[in-house]
């Protein structure tokens, strides 16, 4: 059987499992699914116990041979005893065979061994020890666990604030009425009023009030992001968040006392059966609680470097709804030292602070630990007291490796807590950051279309034109941009200009189509029947040939004028 001797050189060991932090305690990839982490999860659980397992049989194979290396110098040592003694034997038979026989001296009674277990002592050990494992594997899980469902709700947190801020950035306005609008207030306008200067100032002061109005909408909607931001900000989520965190860290931490103090009696209880006497534990003892001291509060500030800050980003979180309303001096939980009035703290210094307070005051390394295996101390004892000493130094070497097993843990679980902690501080910054670039994105964008629009209209006015196409401000996939409806007129093509007269080419002394009807429609005027006067004749004549030359129409041929 192996001593608690040997159990506790072999403590050191245990550093190859732990390592500087807690393997169990793996990060999960929130980008895939949960299939995906799933799946991953059990894959890095599988190549680590593969990698311990093959660790475990090389440590084995060594320690098998080092004994049998041992059991080898053993036997040698013991073979050269034998001849020695032989040899000594055969020199001092000479000298015995002259003497007397004499009855030989009787032989002193060899110390007393340690008593060994019998069955049911040993069942005993076994059903405490299984009992102290099956608590410690049952909580750790339970805190395991709650650290994975924070993360997940961490990750839902962060899909459910984009898509709300998604929502909101691209709900319906009255933008699309405004233009629509002030295009059908642009294109009422008589078009003899767009050549005058009046008119196009109307038309330019219609479109400063339509910059107006959808400046004005882009300014409510994005105060209303900024509003939906500072609360999602300040609603204490993130603070909650962390204060879950380290409660479940503590869980996990105060599992691992709970492992300590069993561990501890589980070896007193073997070392008393062993030596055959209840032995006490080794000074400085253990304390009379083992219970972590819980926050009932703590800051969690973006600002991860100035823990200290006077204006803290977010609301301390409460662990319950009455916490904050405690009496002052009532203790904030079971094991705390403070009451409820004390201030709390940044969720990193809470966690390290507790499990500090806890391993000064639990994994003390006690001075006069191990002075009772000095050989020296063991001469002048005999007997039973002097196997009650050995088996007194052995349990005080075992708890001062159970007390440093449990430091190196519990430091681990800070390691682990701070690093949990950081990620959900860069998880939220990142949030914020990404959607404060979306609302500024889209502002651009609104900007960008109205002004284009504007252009789009101030440009008509000096060209004197209507707006005969449909405007519209639609929101697509790259942002918001001003449409031209090319297939939707809202006025009527105008109409084709009327063809020109056909043009004849007539000689200068010869009459036109023109004059020739206005002569036949005059000489028809003067004529009774079919006979006209040549006096009335040469009179409509004279009187057509003094008609000014720079009329419209002349009624004669140049040569005709005058007669």
């Amino acid at each position: 059987s192996t001593s608690l001797a040997d159990y506790a050189a072999q403590e050191s060991a245990l550093a190859e499992w732990l390592g500087t932090e807690l393997n169990i305690l793996r990060k999960v990839d929130g980008q895939g699914s949960m299939q995906q982490v799933a799946e991953a999860l059990a894959a890095e659980v599988v190549s680590a116990f593969e990698t311990k397992k093959a660790q475990v049989a090389k440590l084995a194979a060594e320690a098998d041979a080092k004994e049998a290396a041992e059991a080898a110098a053993k036997e040698a040592a013991e073979a050269t005893e034998a001849e020695a003694a032989e040899a000594a034997k055969l020199a001092e038979e000479g000298e015995e065979q002259g003497l007397a026989s004499a009855p030989a001296a009787p032989e002193a009674a060899p110390p007393p061994g340690p008593p060994k277990l019998e069955g049911e002592l040993s069942q005993m050990v076994l059903a405490q020890w299984s009992s102290v494992e099956d608590d410690f594997v049952t909580q750790l899980k339970k805190s395991l666990g709650q650290v994975r469902e924070l993360q997940l709700r961490g990750l839902q947190r962060v899909s459910s604030t984009r898509a709300a801020f998604y929502d909101l950035l691209r709900a319906p306005d009255a933008r699309q009425d405004l233009v629509v609008a002030t295009q059908e207030k642009f294109n009422a306008l008589p078009t003899e009023l767009r050549y005058t200067e009046s008119g196009k100032a109307e038309l330019h002061m219609l479109v400063e009030e339509m910059q107006e109005g959808l400046w004005s909408l882009s300014d409510e909607k994005r105060q209303r992001a900024e509003e939906r931001l500072a609360a999602w900000a300040s609603d204490g989520w993130t603070a909650q968040q962390a204060l879950l965190l380290v409660l479940a860290l503590l869980e996990a931490a105060q599992a691992e006392a709970d492992r300590f103090c069993g561990s501890c009696a589980v070896l007193q209880m073997y070392a008393s059966l062993r030596c055959g006497t209840q032995l006490a534990l080794p000074p400085p003892g253990l304390p009379e609680s083992a219970q972590l001291p819980v926050p009932e509060a703590v800051l969690f500030t973006m600002a991860a470097d100035d823990v200290d800050a006077e204006a803290p980003a977010a609301a301390p979180a409460t662990a319950g709804k009455k916490a904050a309303g405690k009496e002052a001096g009532k203790d904030a939980g079971k094991g705390t030292k403070k009451g409820a009035d004390h201030e709390p703290v940044e969720a990193e210094l809470a966690l390290a602070n507790a499990l500090a307070d806890f391993i000064k005051t639990h994994c003390e390394v006690s001075s006069g630990a191990g002075s009772a295996s000095n050989p020296e101390s063991f001469v002048s004892q005999q007997g039973t007291e002097l196997l009650v000493a050995k088996w007194t130094a052995n349990l005080a070497q075992a708890i001062e490796g159970e007390r440093a097993k449990l430091r190196r843990r519990l430091s681990a679980i800070t390691c682990y807590g701070c690093q949990m902690l950081s990620e959900l501080r860069s998880q939220t910054k990142d949030l914020f950051a990404l959607l404060d670039g979306w609302l500024g994105a889209r502002i651009r964008n609104e900007s960008a279309a109205v002004s284009a629009l504007a252009k789009q209209m101030r440009a008509a006015i000096e060209a004197e034109d209507p707006l005969p196409h449909a405007l519209a401000l639609q929101l697509l996939q790259q942002g918001d941009v001003l449409v031209i409806d090319e297939t939707l007129l809202l006025l009527p093509q105008p109409p084709p200009p009327p063809p020109p007269p056909p043009e004849v080419l007539v000689a200068g002394d010869t009459f036109s189509l023109s004059q020739l009807r206005d002569l036949a429609a005059k000489l028809r005027a003067l004529s009774a029947g079919f006979l006209i006067s040549s006096d009335k004749l040469v009179e409509m004549f004279c009187r057509l040939s003094t008609t000014a030359f720079d009329v419209a129409s002349p009624p004669l041929p140049p040569p005709w004028r005058p007669l």
